[in-house]
């Protein structure tokens, strides 16, 4: 007995495969495709985070034992030339000249596409240190991944030791 329906498929069944086979295949390539920006920012925010860590925990690690009897010269809060920095007898912590400055010198990030973006104007966000009250400061790191807009603002704030009490009287 020979099959007596040979007709196949018709241009309309055809095309109607094709188009749905069109729309899974643009709506998958969108899901990929989302995935793969996803991928590149929690990637830019990871590298970012990890710098930013790096550097804070440097400068904190530097000014948690400071005492006020140790700083020579407070350079804060200058609107001239966005430098931040606490200076010691011959060494100086904070930001200036663009740089990450700690005890050691200038503090080099590990991953060479992140940069600190400092103050340009008055109105900029930067990164900076103030003081906040009497021996209390707080540090704003603003991070950027080099050729994208993916930046990352940390806030620390840190309080010194104030040894002056003992030596008013004396």
């Amino acid at each position: 007995m020979a099959m007596q329906n040979e007709r196949g498929l018709t241009l309309v069944e055809v095309l109607a495969v094709f188009v749905i086979g069109s729309i899974i295949s643009v709506i998958g390539i969108q899901i990929l495709m989302a995935g793969f920006k996803s991928y590149e920012h929690v990637t830019a925010q990871t590298e970012l985070r990890d710098e930013a860590d790096y550097i804070m925990s440097k400068l904190i690690n530097e000014l948690y034992t400071v005492k006020t009897s140790e700083i020579k010269k407070k350079h804060l809060n200058s609107s001239d030339d966005y430098e931040y920095y606490l200076e010691f007898d011959d060494k100086v912590v904070g930001f200036k000249d663009g740089n990450v400055l700690t005890k050691d010198g200038n503090l080099l990030l590990p991953n060479h596409n992140i940069q600190a973006v400092f103050k340009q104007t008055e109105s900029d966000e930067g990164t900076m240190i103030e003081e906040i009250s009497d021996n209390q400061f707080k540090i704003t790191l603003v991070l950027q991944k080099k050729n994208t807009d993916h930046r990352l603002k940390l806030i620390s704030e840190i309080g010194i030791i104030d040894d002056s009490n003992g030596r008013k009287g004396q």
